[in-house]
């Protein structure tokens, strides 16, 4: 633990170093009244994926409307493809303001990005667009060159930057790629390059929610507040103008380190002050945009974010639903997910995070339950006191719960069927658990009860008493999974095999020991390891508890 807690402040101070000699050195710096965004001009900052026609709207709107815009496409972030490859894929922006008024350059090196030939197309332009690929790519070529300085005069002169995937994070004044971040995970010193510093002390994300991205980041955020940490998922975008930012296209933006939370979602419609961190709301009427969430104080000290969905009438019936995440903890994620679910099923639902530093495998999945730990230190009591806590603070009237999990979810829900004596737990639903506790008296705890006999009459008691119902995929038969430990194979060889092994000998020990099985085994015809796929049929088995 020491080690990583220094090696994380030496990450931070030469991040921190880094960022000072961008803006001493970059032909971007310059003293401003602005805290990060442009002067003039405006920036439109893309997640990767599939641009959406409102973005590519606005970027010709803020390049001068398709009669006046002039865009060069920056191509040489994506090595190995001809002139045809990004005027196919710039289509969208050539049927807007015609082929004409669209120039590709892909210069290779620094000779070439301060070459006055290269340059003049730059200086006409009233919009740039960087094509994705790598970064870094862009960085070692036009950093601190004259090409750098041409483009900061299109935004000087009024006109846009734009960018995806690599094009957007290029525009932040620090690099940090995927592979560097888990690089950083593992405690290693990791070298950030220096971005192009249009939008100032940042460091921007792109693919967030679509490769789980999103975790990432906080340490970093969390260490270095100056600096403004934004994640973008595909097919959505950020419109920087001056020191305001405004979300547009299909999915979210994540900003980091702000309102006390590790991050926080902000979807199509919402605008933010990036000099005073925080949601523009107009006079007339709040912002509702902004993900709705409580934080959890444990007894123990920690902060527990819990997002929060409400049907949109919400009465003495509402229900209350749990969603433990999987092991990639992507509360956000599943907050997108669920928002699908009907209103018919007047369900309030709740997501707590808990986040891998404060719990990890032994304190999550397997809910920090054991033969050296008391009952009171058992993870899932959490889940009764934030119950209890969200029922006064909505004036609910549920008596009970719905638990759900997916994946190392349904691992944490699946143990709390079998060990938790609350009072406060109607229905649990584990779907796809990686693992089980199989009721095996020769095996310890995680995976057996050898150490856990003491609770047997609990165990007994909640095989007859609760009801509960295990959702397993059929696809979901990958045997290599970097989650799992290697040695579940006795339980079977994936994790449908291990969900029909798991009922079947649960059903034996609860007959074998004179008492009814309450518990119910459903088998998900063509669902791999899918969350998204699997929440049709927990709305299924939710309707028909109404029944």
């Amino acid at each position: 633990m020491k080690k990583q807690s220094i090696t994380t402040i030496l990450v931070t101070l030469f991040l921190v170093l880094g960022t000072m000699i961008a803006m001493a050195e970059s032909p971007v710096a310059e003293t401003s009244a602005l805290r990060h965004g442009p002067e003039k001009g405006s920036l439109v900052i893309i997640g990767g994926g599939t641009i959406t026609d409102s973005i590519w709207d606005k970027i010709v709107e803020l390049g001068g409307g398709k009669d006046k815009a002039r865009f060069v496409v920056v191509t040489n972030a994506m090595p190995g493809k001809d002139d045809q490859y990004f005027l196919n894929a710039m289509k969208p922006l050539t049927q807007r303001v015609g082929e004409t008024n669209v120039t590709l350059l892909g210069v290779k090196t620094i000779s070439e990005a301060n070459d006055e030939k290269n340059l003049e197309v730059l200086k006409h332009a009233t919009g740039i667009f960087f094509f994705g690929g790598f970064q870094k790519r862009l960085a070692d070529v036009y950093h601190d060159t004259l090409a750098h300085r041409e483009f900061q005069n299109v935004l000087a002169r009024g006109g846009v930057i734009a960018g995806t995937s690599a094009g957007a994070t290029i525009q932040g004044s620090l690099l940090w790629r995927w592979e560097e971040v888990n690089k950083k995970r593992t405690g290693k010193l990791v070298e950030l390059p220096i971005g192009l510093g249009f939008l100032r002390d940042s460091l921007i994300a792109q693919h967030l929610l679509a490769r789980n991205r999103q975790f990432g980041y906080v340490g970093f955020a969390k260490a270095s507040p100056q600096i403004l940490c934004i994640g973008l998922d595909e097919s959505t975008a950020v419109v920087v103008i001056k020191d305001e930012m405004e979300v547009i296209g299909k999915s979210y933006a994540a900003l980091y380190n702000t309102g006390g939370l590790p991050f926080f979602l902000l979807k199509e419609g919402l605008r933010y002050d990036l000099n005073e961190r925080k949601i523009i709301t107009s006079k007339k009427e709040t912002s509702n945009t902004e993900t709705p969430h409580f934080d959890f104080q444990t007894s123990d000290g920690k902060t527990i974010p819990v997002y929060y969905l409400l049907p949109k009438k919400v009465d003495q019936k509402t229900k209350i639903l749990f969603v433990m995440n999987g092991a990639d903890r992507n509360a956000l994620g599943n907050v997108d997910r669920f928002s699908k679910v009907p209103d018919t099923l007047n369900i309030a639902v709740l997501i707590p995070l808990l986040t891998r530093e404060d719990y990890n495998e032994s304190r999550y999945q397997q809910g920090n339950i054991g033969s050296k730990t008391e009952y009171s230190e058992w993870t899932f009591n959490l889940v009764d006191s934030i119950f209890v806590e969200f029922r006064k603070k909505q004036n609910l009237q549920a008596e009970k719960y719905i638990l759900f999990g997916h994946s190392a979810g349904g691992q944490f829900s699946h143990r709390t069927a079998l060990f938790s004596k609350s009072p406060y737990i109607g229905l649990v639903v584990a779907a796809n658990s990686g693992s089980y506790t199989f009721l095996n008296e020769e095996v310890n705890y995680p995976y057996g009860i050898k150490d856990m006999l003491k609770h047997k009459d609990t165990i007994l008691k909640n095989l007859s008493n609760r009801k509960v119902y295990l959702l397993a995929g059929s696809a979901d038969t990958s045997q290599d999974d970097p989650y799992l430990p290697k040695n579940l194979n006795e339980q079977g060889l994936h994790r449908f095999e291990r969900a029909g092994n798991f009922d079947k000998t649960t059903r034996d020990y609860a007959e074998k020991n004179g008492v009814k099985y309450n518990w119910k085994l459903i088998k998900m015809d063509g669902v791999g390891h899918s969350s998204s796929q699997t929440l049709p049929h927990l709305i299924k088995v939710i309707s028909a508890q109404e029944k």
